[in-house]
């Protein structure tokens, strides 16, 4: 019962997010969709930033999730990395939180959440260099130095999603992954 009044807030706050932007959204606002009282709502949230804090989180999850279900299911690096790609540009330009509501919001969003950028960007840095080594054991990717080639290549996926986010993107993210999959193939195939 609280974890559905927990996500009833957190699907109102998503609502009132894209439709009228986070500076725009009060918690008033997020307690009369979610037809619960404001002090309910500060029973599960300290402020309106936590409750973005949370979305994120659980948008966030919800993508790496997707992306390591597919990748699970492919053995090959060369493979892994290509399907790495394609669904995380494919899940955060399909997302609308991700999408619309930092989009609207930009400046004040991501500083909310620089924080919580910082720890998934570790995460996806430690991927990475898991994924490059399973190259190298398979004699596919040559060794180099995995630290800066996964931190430059989480730096080349979130490009795509703060051109998104700014709204400067000049193609379609998806016309992009397989020139920017050759490129990084290219630059750490064993030769």
């Amino acid at each position: 019962m609280a974890e559905d009044k927990r996500e009833r807030i957190m699907d109102a706050a998503v609502s009132n997010f894209k439709r009228f932007g986070f500076a725009k959204t009060s918690v008033d606002d997020i307690a009369r969709q979610a037809q619960v009282g404001k002090g309910t709502i500060y029973s599960y949230f300290r402020s309106k930033e936590e409750i973005l804090i949370a979305l994120v989180d659980r948008e966030f999850a919800a993508g790496l999730t997707a992306i390591d279900r597919a990748m699970k299911e492919e053995p090959s690096s060369v493979g892994k990395l290509r399907i790495l790609l394609v669904k995380t540009v494919e899940y955060f330009h399909k997302n609308e939180l991700v999408g619309k509501v930092m989009a609207m919001d930009t400046a004040l969003v991501l500083s909310v959440i620089s924080k919580k950028n910082k720890e998934l960007q570790m995460l996806s840095i430690a991927g990475l260099k898991d994924l490059l080594e399973q190259g190298v054991r398979e004699g596919v990717f040559r060794k180099l130095d995995f630290d800066r080639i996964a931190y430059s290549i989480d730096a080349l996926i979130r490009s795509f999603h703060y051109l998104n986010y700014l709204g400067l993107d000049e193609y379609d993210p998806n016309d992009l992954v397989q020139p920017v999959f050759d490129l990084l193939l290219e630059g750490i195939r064993r030769r």
